[in-house]
């Protein structure tokens, strides 16, 4: 009897290692684990939709809350090549989180525009403290 079966059945205190699991239990609980991040992961990307606007002929995603961008990164990512960061201009027009290479560490903004904006603010606040 393995590990896991064995201190729920017994109470005993036994450490969990991989020997402790037949191969056939470490496929059939990575095709369980597989099978519950992807119904997660489907779960929580329900509320998406993809939008289009006419009249910058332009497509993006429609993201009702943190929770649903974060699944959403996960489903879209290519682990390590690209990662989603938030615009750091605050006052960000678009849709606030935009896709970057991972390797890219330096990008803060998502557009050019935002970037100009932001610094612009910096100069007129550097102006006020004077």
């Amino acid at each position: 009897m393995t590990g896991v079966f064995l201190h729920f059945i017994t109470g005993a205190d036994t450490r969990f290692s991989e020997e402790n699991f037949s191969e056939n239990i470490k496929a059939a609980l990575l095709k369980i684990a597989r099978i519950i991040v992807a119904e997660e992961i489907n779960h929580n990307i329900g509320g998406i939709h993809p939008r289009y606007d006419g009249g910058r002929l332009t497509a993006s995603w429609q993201v009702g809350n943190l929770l649903q961008a974060l699944y959403f990164s996960i489903f879209y990512m290519r682990a390590g090549v690209e990662i989603y960061k938030e615009c750091e201009n605050p006052n960000c027009k678009r849709d606030k989180f935009f896709l970057v290479e991972a390797t890219r560490t330096n990008k803060k903004y998502c557009c050019k525009q935002c970037s100009n904006a932001a610094a612009a603010q910096r100069h007129r606040n550097r102006q006020l403290e004077k």
